[in-house]
């Protein structure tokens, strides 16, 4: 039997999930988006550029990181220095505004990610030579 791409993926996510939320028993309650299921597939985290559609904004996500900096006693002023990124990616079916599903990140690791995955290691590795 051959495994559909996209099945694999939430599987992984599922896994992913299970060493990130050890403490979560039931598959119910992890941080997932309800709207990804395997009837959905298709038009969701399968469908190019849909973590674009429910990516939350702004103004919701700069209330969750400032309280993460207040609960890690990290000073407001200093809150350029982390950026909030999801445990489950949203292409993955991760759940976009669930605070379980947010975490902080030092800006730099997550910039570093975000080139990662936009661009590879090897055009990364070939923009950064000098010409």
């Amino acid at each position: 039997m051959k495994l559909d791409t996209c099945l694999w993926l939430r599987m992984r996510a599922a896994a992913l999930a299970a060493l990130t939320f050890p403490t979560i028993a039931a598959a119910e309650e992890l941080p997932l988006d309800p709207a990804v299921t395997q009837e959905t597939i298709g038009q969701t985290i399968c469908a190019v550029g849909w973590t674009k559609t429910i990516r939350p904004s702004a103004a919701k996500t700069a209330i969750v990181k400032a309280r993460l900096l207040r609960a890690f006693g990290i000073p407001q002023e200093q809150a350029v220095a982390f950026e909030l990124d999801h445990r489950i990616p949203l292409a993955l079916g991760g759940a976009p505004a669930d605070p379980r599903n947010l975490e902080l990140q030092p800006g730099d690791e997550a910039v570093e990610k975000s080139y990662r995955g936009l661009l590879g290691p090897r055009r990364l590795r070939r923009q950064a030579r000098p010409r």
